[in-house]
């Protein structure tokens, strides 16, 4: 298994990805297996979409690929298109639905709209140096709802760096100024791109709001808690992590909870208000090769994970032994959900609709060139067309220079010998 989540916006199917291809939708009530597909290609990741009932899967080729869920018990392939050279690793979505971001090791992230409507146009690109190990997105609904924050990690060359941006949620209408050249690249400045260099090697990101995020420290096996300030990152808080070096961390929709994962076959659940304290659960086997993923359900009150011994765990938290003001407090993540759900349903029945309209893709096709390399094509394509003139008149100057030297050549040959010039001279 290399991915799960829930299907929204109601949590009551779940759709799951193995590397060989394999996507199955599942009951979360029954656990019954309401349908399954096989893409023939290698999956790297899967995500659902919560503007839409619908899920994009990263293949290893660099392929992204939709599915329509309106009918979980026959989801369709509407969609699919080059996106990265490498494998898709990540796939992180804005919470306003209308933002896409995909990590490869290719040295970008591309920025995608979500939304069928717009046919799942790429919009721009941000470029990294290294393997992208994680993205995380933050929409503050009742703060800045015409933005959204990115928090991207990375490594190259054994040195880890979290980059951290500010993006308008609409960026399909933003002006050119948006970007510094013709390819759709993220201007540094426009975005307010900050690139903070970790003195420890980094594995994953979550973001709690625009200035706190999370990671783990791959060598000392901690949770970190990570402050921005003034375009640079300290360390709050440490906390042990798993038995074994790596893992990956998730934040709760509500931003209160800390979900981490690891080869260690544990799933461990903090707060963020006291990091040191920690609920650890044996779920899959480590023998194995551990959790492969975590997820949180919209409302908080449920988590999914998955693992390389192809388990499928849901789990949801008991709340009997809480009294009444504890309750409220862990309930907290359901009227946040809530909110964010109403914020969407105009939207996701909107999206709905025309993902039922759209045409079934019969079977997935190889594309050699990727989204960037046809916009760099164009680009150059345009230049040529601009300076075509240029470039014609340079050429009909080259070659009247070279009937010139061909001329003096054979003028040369025919002059008696003593006149003749040699070939350094004559050159």
């Amino acid at each position: 298994m290399v991915g799960v989540d829930f299907v929204s916006p109601t949590n009551s199917q779940i759709i799951s990805c193995r590397k060989n291809g394999i996507v199955q939708v599942w009951s979360a009530e029954t656990a019954a297996q309401l349908s399954s597909l096989q893409l023939g290609s290698e999956v790297s990741t899967i995500a659902c979409c919560q503007s839409s009932r619908s899920a994009f899967i990263g293949l290893s080729s660099g392929q992204l690929v939709v599915l329509d869920l309106n009918t979980p018990e026959s989801p369709r392939i509407i969609f699919e298109d080059r996106i990265h050279h490498g494998s898709i690793l990540h796939i992180a979505f804005d919470m306003s639905g209308k933002l896409l971001f995909t990590g490869s090791d290719d040295g970008h992230v591309i920025i995608l709209d979500t939304r069928a409507s717009n046919k799942f146009k790429c919009l721009g690109h941000i470029d990294v140096k290294g393997q992208v190990t994680g993205i995380a997105s933050l929409h503050q609904l009742k703060i800045e709802k015409e933005w959204c924050y990115l928090a991207i990690s990375s490594v190259c060359d054994n040195s880890s760096v979290i980059s951290h941006a500010k993006l308008p949620v609409d960026l399909h209408l933003q002006p050119k100024e948006a970007f510094d050249d013709d390819t759709f690249h993220m201007d540094p400045k426009f975005i307010s791109r900050a690139d903070c260099q970790l003195d420890f090697l980094a594995s994953s990101v979550a973001m709690v709001n625009p200035n706190i995020m999370v990671t783990v420290d791959v060598t000392k096996k901690n949770v970190v808690i990570l402050n921005l300030n003034s375009g640079k990152l300290t360390v709050t808080d440490r906390a042990n992590g798993h038995l074994l070096k790596g893992g990956s961390v998730v934040i709760s929709p509500h931003g209160k909870w800390i979900g981490s994962y690891s080869g260690d076959g544990q799933i461990i659940f903090r707060s963020i208000e006291d990091a040191q304290n920690s609920v650890s659960i044996p779920c899959h086997s480590h023998f194995l090769g551990g959790t492969s993923f975590l997820k949180f359900a919209n409302d908080g009150q449920q988590v999914l994970s998955c693992g390389k011994d192809g388990v499928i765990a849901l789990w949801k938290w008991n709340y009997d032994s809480l009294v009444t003001e504890e309750k409220a407090t862990v309930l907290g993540a359901v009227d946040a959900s809530r909110g964010r759900y109403a914020s969407l349903l105009g939207l996701r029945k909107e999206q709905d609709a025309v993902l039922q309209n759209m045409p079934a893709l019969s079977a997935l096709k190889c594309q050699e060139k990727t989204w960037l390399a046809k916009v760099e094509a164009g680009v150059q394509e345009l230049k040529d067309k601009t300076f075509e003139p240029q470039i014609e008149e340079l050429r009909k100057s080259i070659s009247e220079l070279r009937a010139t030297v061909l001329g003096m050549i054979e003028t040369n040959e025919n002059v008696d010998g003593i006149e003749q010039l040699k070939r350094h001279e004559l050159l």
